[in-house]
């Protein structure tokens, strides 16, 4: 008979009988330090942040064609898996990648099934949204030069 056991990953910290506390992060038990036990459980009242895995998320959740798209322009011959994983957009887990809440908010077929309250926001200073503004009404106000073909 053989018994096969694994432990996923768990969000929560675990303290043990020798009064050490961890964190499971990916494969592997982190120390954590237990004056910042008060503050993490602060930040998961707050309800989800891009950090947390929302449950049942998958791989197939993310756009792996528009990862492609951005990884051609920015890591040319990166494959879009290897990609998502350097920047921790997925992590390994029991032979399969898992989006976080970043991941599937940037790149995920449907990112208001994972946080439907989710949007975008601009944000820049006064002086740059003016600097955008006047580039804008100069484009807009140059004559178009005949084409030199």
């Amino acid at each position: 008979m053989l018994l096969y056991f694994t432990v996923d990953w768990s969000p929560d910290v675990h303290r043990l009988a020798d009064s050490r506390t961890l964190l499971r992060v990916a494969d592997t038990n982190q120390p954590f330090p237990s004056e910042k036990i008060a503050a993490l459980k602060a930040l998961k009242t707050q309800g989800m942040y891009e950090r947390s895995y929302p449950h049942g998320a998958g791989i197939e959740d993310l756009d792996l064609a528009l990862v492609a798209s951005v990884v051609a322009g920015i890591e040319p011959g990166m494959s879009p898996e290897a990609y998502l994983l350097a920047r921790r957009l997925v992590e390994p887990r029991h032979d399969r990648l898992v989006p976080d809440l970043a991941g599937l908010l940037l790149f995920g077929r449907d990112p208001l099934r994972w946080h439907p309250r989710c949007y975008t926001q601009e944000v820049g200073t006064a002086s740059a949204v003016e600097a955008i503004r006047r580039r804008t009404r100069a484009v807009k106000a140059a004559p178009s030069a005949p084409s030199a073909l």
